[in-house]
C-alpha cells in the first residue's frame, strides 16, 4: 500500500532526479540509485492508481461534452484577468453522429488575448475523485505558432469553497502547468511539452479531494503517465456547482494572429 511517507519521498526523489540531471553529477552510481528509488515508488504509485486510489467505474460520467451546446464563453481570463472579450473567440460544437471534433477559434485584438469557455455539470457536492480526459489538437504550424498555451479545467463549489482543477500546456515555457487557484498562478511541473501540429494530444488527469486539500495526482499524457501529488486549500466561497472548462491563449504579437484548436473526446468523471 502506498503510505504518505511513500508520498512524500516521491516527491522529494523527483526534485533530486531532475537536479541531479540539469547538473550532470560525475557520480554516475549516485543517479543510478535515486532513479532507482524513484521507480519503485512509482511502481507504487502506479499499483495505488490501479487498485483503489482512482476507482475505474466512476459513479457519474458526462461524454463528450465538446457536442453540447450549453457552453459559455465568459470573456478572458488568465493573462487578460478581465471578463469582456478582447477580440472573436467562437466555440462550435462538435456535430452529432458526424465523429467530427468541436472546433475553437481565437482572433485577438492585444497580445496574450486570451478566451475562456465552461459548460455546467451540475451541483455535485459530495464529488472528491475526478478524472478529466480530451484530446485536443492544433491543425496547423501556424496554429501552433499563434497558440501561446492550451488550457482545461474543472471547477467544483462545494463545502463553502471554489476547488480548482487545471491544466495548461503552454508553449513559451515547454511545460505543462497546473494552477494554484488560492495563489493564483500557474506552477510548472517538470513534464515537457511536446506537441506537434496537426497531431492530436490525448490527455488524462486525476484529482482527489480529502479534508481541506485538493490534490493533482497525475497526469497522462499521450498514454504515459507523470504523477504530480500538488495540493492545494480551497478558496471561499457560497456557490454549488461543478463545471468543466476549456481555454485559449493568443501569443504575444500585436495583434496576434487568429488560429483554431480541435477537441474530441472530452469527458469528466467523478465519485
Amino acid at each position: 500500500m502506498l503510505t504518505l511517507i511513500d508520498t512524500i519521498l516521491l516527491t522529494k526523489l523527483s526534485d533530486q532526479v531532475n537536479s541531479a540531471n540539469s547538473t550532470l553529477l560525475s557520480s554516475v552510481t549516485e543517479l543510478a540509485d535515486l532513479q532507482n528509488q524513484l521507480s519503485i515508488l512509482q511502481n507504487k504509485l502506479n499499483t495505488a492508481n490501479q487498485q483503489s486510489l482512482f476507482p475505474l467505474n466512476y459513479a457519474k460520467t458526462s461524454l463528450n461534452l465538446e457536442m453540447l451546446t450549453t457552453w459559455i464563453q465568459a470573456g478572458n481570463l488568465g493573462n487578460s484577468a478581465g471578463n469582456t472579450a478582447t477580440g472573436t473567440f467562437v466555440m462550435t460544437p462538435a456535430p452529432l453522429g458526424t465523429g467530427k471534433p468541436a472546433n475553437f477559434s481565437a482572433k485577438g485584438n492585444a497580445p496574450y488575448a486570451d478566451s475562456y469557455w465552461y459548460v455546467g455539470l451540475g451541483a455535485q457536492p459530495n464529488a472528491t475523485k475526478f478524472r478529466q480526459a480530451l484530446s485536443f489538437m492544433l491543425p496547423t504550424p501556424a496554429d501552433l505558432t499563434a497558440c501561446q498555451a492550451v488550457e482545461f479545467e474543472i471547477q467544483q463549489d462545494a463545502t463553502g469553497e471554489i476547488w480548482n482543477m487545471a491544466w495548461q500546456c503552454d508553449f513559451t515555457s515547454k511545460k505543462w502547468r497546473y494552477f494554484d487557484y488560492t495563489a493564483k498562478k500557474w506552477v510548472a511541473s517538470y513534464i515537457p511539452v511536446n506537441v506537434t501540429a496537426g497531431k492530436w494530444v490525448d490527455v488524462v488527469a486525476e484529482y482527489v479531494r480529502t479534508g481541506t486539500q485538493m490534490c493533482h495526482v497525475g497526469i497522462t499524457i499521450d498514454g504515459v503517465w507523470y504523477p504530480v501529488l500538488a495540493s492545494f486549500t480551497g478558496w471561499p466561497s457560497g456557490g454549488e456547482y461543478l463545471n468543466a472548462a476549456f481555454q485559449l491563449d493568443c501569443n504575444g504579437m500585436n495583434p496576434p494572429p487568429s488560429f483554431n484548436c480541435q477537441v474530441k473526446n472530452y469527458d469528466v468523471s467523478w465519485s
